[in-house]
């Protein structure tokens, strides 16, 4: 049985990176469109379907790039399952 990386290595690790970086690109540039949109609309309040509808994200960057905002404490998920800012001083 043959591996890709006993073939070619070299070149199957260069598109594999390219990929990864490729991927963290664009989650990182879906980030910045999800918290700017948050912080233009005070209110905003989605949840996860409404949120992938909303910014035409795959369910899988939408769960990373609310996954992250809440992780990194600029959006908190409400008891009813919807994403808002958490604003400057509150609880």
């Amino acid at each position: 049985m043959s591996s890709p990386w006993i073939v070619c290595p070299t070149q199957t690790c260069r598109l594999r990176e390219t990929d990864a970086q490729a991927a963290q690109a664009s989650i990182a540039r879906s980030v910045g469109l999800v918290r700017s949109e948050y912080l233009e609309s005070p209110g905003l309040e989605l949840t996860r379907s409404e949120a992938r509808r909303f910014w035409n994200f795959d369910t899988v960057t939408c769960d990373v790039v609310l996954d992250l905002l809440t992780a990194t404490k600029f959006l908190r998920q409400t008891s009813a399952g919807s994403f808002v800012r958490i604003e400057c001083g509150s609880h």
